[in-house]
């Protein structure tokens, strides 16, 4: 019997990704919602799910607590769209009312909690029902999401050319030269200027000291001299990267049966959305057709 495989989107990744290649002159909110909608469909038929679930960042991450820095080196470019003259367009979010409406629609869980970000969603799900015995794949590509991979848990780029590619434990570990379980360490250590994260060794340092030692503690005891001053001196940097950059794995989560794709044929969906998943599904016109 194949195992049930849930699929985790990172909502935020795959929105910017629709929003940044949106091409219409219709409004925004018409066509956004149900393009992101279709990618997730996409991807979720690639992977071969059987549940699904979506997860947004909140808007009040306690890690801007922790280091009101994370992230600063944000632009506002970032966070918003082009238009089909090639200007400036509005908010990335700004349909996202529209999009929580569309999935309320189909019956799919969307999830977001003010205080934590789509990768803690992530990472909190692949620990808690992978041990349920479900296969639990990744929509994204974030190596923060390294953390946590292993036998059943993986994730899945779709946007990597030529064609989409699969991140397990081994492929994860070659990238990184290190284990799995010392991606929190390595991380720690190492920053991440994407999110503002100061840097305290570089990536072969910290590489060896995650290679020689159990734990940092264990490094500032026993490292050559050079790297014991660092580390002392960058005590209490360490101590916020760690928070920054170790993912939650004990938040609430639906009931797992919530997340799978109810059997019904939808009503009320443009024409193009049914010729979309006739052409895409034929064998199964789309995960929603009984």
């Amino acid at each position: 019997m194949a195992k049930k495989r849930l699929f985790v989107i990172d909502g935020n990744w795959y929105l910017h990704r629709v929003f940044h290649t949106l091409k219409t002159s219709r409004p925004i909110e018409d066509v956004l919602p149900m393009n992101f909608l279709q990618l997730v469909l996409k991807d979720a038929c690639a992977v071969r799910a059987t549940h699904i679930l979506v997860a947004f960042d909140g808007p009040k991450v306690f890690r801007y607590d922790v280091y009101p820095l994370y992230k600063a080196n944000r632009s506002e470019k970032e966070k918003k769209g082009v238009d089909e003259d090639g200007e400036g367009g509005q908010d990335v979010y700004s349909c996202l009312p529209q999009v929580r409406d569309l999935f309320a629609k189909c019956g799919l869980t969307l999830v977001q909690h003010k205080k934590y970000e789509a990768d803690d969603f992530w990472a909190s799900a692949a620990v808690q029902y992978s041990g349920q015995g479900f296969i639990v794949v990744g929509g994204g590509k974030d190596k923060d999401g390294y953390q946590v991979l292993g036998e059943h848990i993986k994730l899945y780029d779709s946007s990597a050319k030529p064609e989409p590619r699969w991140i397990t434990a081994d492929v994860a570990e070659k990238s990184k030269g290190v284990p799995v379980a010392k991606m929190v360490m390595y991380q720690t250590l190492l920053g991440d200027a994407i999110d503002n994260i100061p840097k305290i060794l570089t990536p072969a340092k910290a590489r060896a000291i995650c290679l020689k030692f159990k734990t940092i503690k264990e490094a500032l005891q026993n490292a050559e001299p050079e790297i014991r001053k660092i580390l002392r001196e960058k005590q209490a940097q360490l101590v916020i990267n760690r928070q920054l950059v170790e993912l939650k794995k004990d938040l609430a989560l639906p009931d797992v049966e919530a997340l799978k794709p109810p059997k019904v044929q939808l009503k009320d969906m443009p024409r193009s959305w049914y010729a979309h998943q006739e052409l895409c599904y034929p064998k199964s016109k789309g995960l929603f057709r009984k």
